[in-house]
Order: C-alpha cells, then structure tokens, then sequence
C-alpha cells in the first residue's frame, strides 16, 4: 500500500525542554507540557544522535526513556501545537 503524507504549513512549536543526564538507564521526565505530542532528540556524550531502548508518554505530562547500557548526554523534548502530518 502506498500512502502519501502532506506536511502541514502550519505545525507551531509550543514549548521545549532540554535535560542532561549522567551514566543512567532511565529517565522519568515531568515536562509539564500538558501534550502527548512529542517529539525528542537524544545525543550522547560525544554528540552523536541515538535512539532509546525506550521512549514512552506516560501521560500528557510525563515521558519515561531508557538506555542500555545506561548511558550519559542531553536530550531535548519538544511539544507541538498541531498535528505534524495527516
């Protein structure tokens, strides 16, 4: 199946939060961004973006991610006002 996504013109960029973090398996995050979207980036110590073993909203206010092996960098949550794609 072939789907299309248009990207909307208007996607507007609420809020942001960005935390460091110290040789650890999990971060539980309370933004208080009062949102499910969410969007991350996550780098580690040398600045190379990666992935979590996990990135779950808990709800419209907390995210839990984890790491193995815990690991140290920066990671910045980002909520948004619209719908990034339809």
């Amino acid at each position: 199946m072939n789907r299309r996504f248009r990207f909307l013109p208007s996607i507007t960029f609420v809020q942001h939060l960005h935390l460091t973090f110290t040789s650890t398996n999990q971060l539980l995050i309370r933004h208080n961004f009062n949102t499910r979207k969410i969007g991350y980036f996550i780098y580690d110590s040398n600045g190379e973006q990666f992935f979590p073993d996990k990135f779950q909203i808990l709800n419209d206010n907390e995210v839990l991610v984890e790491f193995n092996p815990p690991t140290s960098g920066e990671i910045l949550l980002i909520a948004f006002k619209d719908s990034l794609c339809f």
